[in-house]
């Protein structure tokens, strides 16, 4: 998939949440598209099962079926579906880092865009 939007390096403070711009990739005319982004914040307090409980929330909210996988986030709604990954990992200090990469299609080539989203997860880094 083609890149759709240049990524960048813009952070905020030290000590606040970090975030880099998300990458954005798209086959408009297969129906297959791909979001990355990652974010650091302080380790202080993060509780990785009940951010993930409530992304699963904030998804059912806005109309998707979502439901937690082992480390993969299958969802559908309003004409797509996909799967999101989440990786955490150490950040240097007393900092953690999110990578997360969501793959999501609609109807117009679905078996072509599984495969493609398959490949954009696992070379994301966010493994199964």
């Amino acid at each position: 998939m083609a890149e759709l939007v240049p990524a960048g390096q813009a952070r905020a403070g030290e000590g606040a949440v970090r975030a880099d711009p998300p990458r954005a990739y798209g086959d408009p005319a297969s129906g297959c598209f791909a979001l990355l982004q990652r974010v650091s914040a302080p380790v202080l307090g993060f509780d990785q099962a009940r951010a993930i409980e409530r992304l699963v929330r904030d998804l059912q909210a806005a109309g998707f079926q979502a439901g937690p996988g082992a480390s993969e986030l299958p969802f559908a709604g309003h004409g797509f579906e996909g799967r999101m990954r989440v990786v955490a990992a150490p950040d240097g200090g007393d900092r953690i880092a999110l990578r997360s990469a969501a793959c999501f299609y609609n109807g117009r080539e679905p078996d072509r865009c599984r495969a493609a989203c398959q490949a954009m997860l696992d070379s994301a880094g966010a493994t199964r």
